[in-house]
């Protein structure tokens, strides 16, 4: 093989793995990003007399107390289940 193909083969070669260690860096930069998601804000319809939040949970389920009422939210899928309304 002359000199120009070699040459012409080495930067195929170092162009393709410079590719690919930016795809693994990057890929490893997403993941990280995205381990910081796991807070989530939730806006609780509230008055100016529920100041004061007791929070539970069983693993399953987040349980936030106010005054006459107990929000359920769904931790694995962090959604608002609902609310249980005390009279």
């Amino acid at each position: 093989m002359d000199k120009l193909k070699i040459i012409k083969l080495l930067v195929f070669i170092l162009t393709f793995c410079t590719f690919f260690v930016l795809c693994l860096i990057l890929t490893k930069i997403m993941l990280k990003s995205e381990q910081g998601t796991d807070f989530y804000t939730i806006n609780l319809e509230t008055t100016s007399s529920d100041k004061v939040f007791d929070v539970l949970s069983d693993g399953k389920r987040l349980y936030v107390t106010t005054d006459s009422k107990i929000h359920v939210i769904d931790m694995r899928d962090k959604v608002y289940e609902g609310v249980v309304v005390f009279k």
